[in-house]
């Protein structure tokens, strides 16, 4: 076997592998969100505009997600998470508070959630741990992070 194929053999071995890290990092991003949304009671939606029918629109809501995995053994993820800000369902306009995050892998099992740009506040993810285990210590930052925006000294 030429080095060209086995070079096109490892790559599609590489490749598959790649995608399958990807999948799972979409898969853990969403459950990141829904886990955000339940221990933050933010489960609810609200009506995009005024003339909207029906509520469709989540208030807390994982959003832009671009997977960097150039020159990278792991992939990782950047996304935005994003809070829809009111003063109540019915009122108008809706303000959106956004901040940049990364999810990425450590190693085969392990993920690490960071803020962006990065802080000292990174926060390792066991990837067979429950979301509960995974995401409490992360939701209880970006809560008091949240808070802090909006509490003037």
């Amino acid at each position: 076997m030429s080095f060209h194929e086995q070079l096109r053999q490892r790559y599609r071995i590489f490749s598959d592998s790649q995608q399958s890290l990807t999948d799972k990092l979409h898969q853990e991003l969403k459950k990141l969100e829904q886990y955000l949304r339940k221990t933050l009671d933010m489960d609810k939606c609200y009506k995009k505009s005024i003339t909207d029918s029906e509520p469709t629109e989540p208030y807390l809501k994982c959003s832009n997600p671009v997977v960097m995995e150039q020159n990278a053994d792991y992939p990782s993820v950047r996304f935005e998470l994003s809070i829809v800000l009111d003063e109540g369902e019915d009122i108008y306009p809706k303000k959106e508070f956004k901040q940049l995050f990364e999810l990425g892998y450590i190693q085969a099992d392990r993920m690490i959630l960071r803020f962006l740009p990065p802080t000292k506040a990174n926060f390792a993810i066991n990837i067979i741990d429950d979301e509960e285990c995974k995401f409490r210590h992360f939701a209880e930052n970006y809560q008091q992070f949240v808070l802090h925006k909006f509490t003037r000294d």
